[in-house]
């Protein structure tokens, strides 16, 4: 009788050339294929360390399979299973699992009738993040900084953080945008300083390099606005102009002779990174004096470009 051109698991049933007959039953069971699945190619070959990456496996024997990426020790429990989408008889596709280390390794395809052999030519390298800029690369130790990270291998499931030395690390509020870009929002600092800006996949970081060196800057005083003199009782309001200050809690110190030790405390009426309004306080002694701003424990240095002088 007239046969289908497969079988009920999509293997071509061998038909004599001109025959419209065949021996259907023998092709219906894996008792006519006891060799196990083989691999001839992986495309592509490699993607982030994250997962997620769309691969096409081609070779012959799939059958039900189990798509398996080595981690170090063959297909055994180290073994990561990736996610199958769709199966023919010579070809797989499937996305790739969240890997725990960068790294080429073997991929195997397995089923009732045993294991792919490791290939070269069956191989998927897990890549680790990589940022080749930050835009900016500084802001205010209050944080709130919105960078934009370049770079490659970034996945839905990335995370940056801003270290602090030590080993310390500071989160940043990170946004995917694409395989090549994320957004990320600075947290506040522990302290002023030049440091490594992290991106991380299922908990794999990128490498340190310059082009992601991320500058916490301590607040600088420039100058006040026009009114630079005020009496004894406090109670003048100032304009202080500099940088850094950023959004968030910030001090602001005007001197008495011995730096921040014997300064009065302003009070702060608003403030912009760029700007701080603020009352004086009353001062022990009439004379001139520096003008310093504290954000996060760092203040300013004091400048000449920044003095108050109370009068008697």
């Amino acid at each position: 009788s007239d046969c289908p051109a497969t079988d009920e698991r999509g293997f071509p049933r061998p038909q004599p050339a001109g025959s419209s007959s065949c021996d259907a039953g023998a092709y219906e069971t894996t008792v006519g294929r006891q060799v196990p699945p083989a691999v001839t190619s992986v495309s592509p070959s490699s993607g982030p360390v994250g997962g997620g990456t769309p691969i096409t496996i081609t070779g012959s024997g799939f059958f039900d399979p189990t798509v398996l990426i080595g981690q170090g020790d063959g297909a055994g429990k180290t073994a990561l299973a990736a996610l199958v989408t769709s199966v023919s008889p010579t070809s797989i596709t499937a996305l790739t699992p969240p890997g725990t280390r960068p790294g080429r390794f073997y991929l195997y395809v397995s089923d009732t009738t045993g294991t792919s052999t490791p290939d070269n030519s069956a191989t998927f390298s897990y890549l680790a993040p990589v940022v080749s800029s930050l835009s900016p690369s500084s802001g205010p130790l209050t944080g709130g900084t919105s960078v934009t990270i370049t770079g490659e291998y970034f996945t839905p499931g990335a995370v940056a953080y801003v270290g602090q030395g030590g080993g310390k690390t500071i989160p940043a509020a990170t946004a995917y945008v694409s395989p090549t870009e994320l957004t990320a929002v600075t947290g506040p600092a522990t302290r002023a300083g030049r440091f490594f800006f992290y991106v991380a996949e299922d908990k794999v970081a990128d490498r340190p390099s310059p082009a992601s060196l991320f500058t916490y800057e301590a607040p600088v005083v420039s100058g006040l606005g026009t009114t630079t003199s005020g009496p004894l009782a406090g109670g003048t309001s100032i304009t202080i102009d500099g940088s850094a200050f950023g959004y968030g809690p910030v001090t602001v110190l005007i001197g008495q002779g011995s730096g921040l030790n014997t300064a009065v405390q302003a009070s702060v009426r608003t403030t912009s990174p760029g700007e701080i309004t603020a009352l004086t306080g009353a001062a022990t002694r009439p004379g001139t004096f520096d003008v310093y701003v504290v954000v996060d424990g760092v203040a300013s240095r004091g400048t000449s470009a920044a003095s108050f002088t109370y009068t008697g």
